[in-house]
């Protein structure tokens, strides 16, 4: 119950074996299905009383190292990878879920230029983010390339429609000026429904862009 932030009925779903098999088919190394590490990042509610339920896959390494001299070196490493969108109907059942693969990681920079923003609106739901300039040809058909610069990188969206299907979109290649967007500190407009404000760095220059959909 939306109203009353109460649980009335629960209910367990299975992801099917052909959806388990695309974590391994766009993974570079084998592994053994959908790993561990997804964290939920949106609930959307829905006007049909249904919800949209999106997680990330997402790890942070720490490795400590020790050279003759007894000095220490520690290094954090950061992983934000696959997205996960879940469609629930208004009686909690599962519609669709899809599959959205993604590989980004960075050193000792919290990570700053990963990670995705999301919008949303009668389309279909949106997802923008830093990718390695060789996954506009790979995406949804190779094992991806890993992003970690975005000043080389490209800005791209996925989008998936309202029933699963999704496009890879190419909105910036930066090959020229050399931004870097970060997606996780950019705002959004009644939570992505009104577009978004893109935060991109370049050194100590500071660059703002408005990302929204024509009406």
């Amino acid at each position: 119950d939306q109203e009353k932030g109460e649980v009335t009925s629960s209910s367990l779903s299975s992801f099917s074996e052909e959806f388990v098999a695309q974590f391994n088919r766009y993974r570079l190394f084998k592994g053994r299905g959908i790993r561990r590490n997804f964290v939920f990042r949106q609930f959307m509610p829905r006007p049909d009383g249904g919800a949209y339920v999106i997680a990330e896959d997402y790890d942070v390494r720490v490795v400590t190292t020790q050279n003759s001299r007894g000095a220490t070196t520690t290094n954090y490493y950061y992983y934000y990878n696959d997205i996960v969108v879940l469609s629930i109907d208004k009686d909690g059942e599962v519609d669709w879920y899809a599959h959205i693969p993604k590989r980004q990681t960075s050193m000792n920079d919290g990570g700053y230029y990963l990670g995705y923003t999301f919008l949303m609106n009668e389309e279909g739901l949106h997802f923008v983010y830093n990718d390695h300039r060789k996954n506009a040809k790979r995406w949804g058909k190779k094992p991806l390339r890993t992003i970690t610069n975005a000043k080389n990188g490209n800005l791209v969206m996925v989008s998936v429609s309202h029933d699963a299907q999704m496009t890879y979109t190419l909105l910036n290649r930066n090959k020229k000026q050399k931004f870097r967007v970060s997606p996780r500190s950019s705002r959004l407009a009644d939570d992505g429904r009104d577009g978004a404000v893109l935060l991109s760095l370049r050194g100590s220059r500071i660059r703002f862009g408005n990302l929204y959909f024509d009406k």
